[in-house]
């Protein structure tokens, strides 16, 4: 089983080109991750800025009207659309946290457990570097982001059971 010349020039080509493609997704990859990172910077600041706005607002207008039936899933809506906006800062601060702290390994630990892992490798990265101010503020978005999450659907929930029972009232009167 002996290999001529040809077959063995043939053989490593493949080798090294295939050498050299890994090489190149994992630059694409960094230069990917850098670019990101650096967007993040620039908007993490206007996103803290909407987000604390918006929370005001959920909290002094969207919970009040929660409690009457006609402004409920209008309410309910705003809330389930604001957790929206609170969810994807705190991604972009869990992922900057991740990234400042622990590098692009931790960042890559975080995005490879499906994306949201940068949450909990945020708030373990700065509980280890004793950045309790930071790790306050990722737990302080994240119960906002599900908490308004949560509280939308359920409030939208409300709103049906009652429309429900409201249209089932009237077509008994019909009959």
């Amino acid at each position: 089983m002996r290999m001529n010349i040809s077959e063995k020039i043939k053989n490593a080509g493949c080798l090294i080109f295939g050498i050299l493609f890994l090489l190149g997704l994992i630059l694409t990859a960094l230069f990917i991750i850098k670019g990101a990172f650096w967007i993040g910077e620039k908007v993490l600041p206007f996103l803290l800025d909407v987000t604390g706005i918006v929370s005001l607002i959920v909290f002094f207008v969207f919970v009040p009207m929660t409690f009457f039936k006609k402004t409920r899933r209008r309410a309910g809506t705003a809330l389930l659309l604001s957790s929206f906006l609170f969810g994807l800062t705190l991604w972009v601060y869990s992922a900057l946290v991740a990234y400042t702290l622990w590098g692009l390994l931790g960042l890559f630990i975080g995005l490879f457990i499906l994306g949201i892992g940068v949450v909990p490798v945020g708030i373990i990265a700065a509980l280890i570097s004793g950045e309790w101010i930071m790790a306050g503020s990722i737990i302080y978005l994240l119960i906002l982001a599900l908490g308004s999450r949560l509280f939308g659907l359920w409030t939208i929930g409300k709103s049906e059971e009652k429309k429900e029972g409201f249209i089932d009232a009237e077509y008994r009167e019909i009959e």
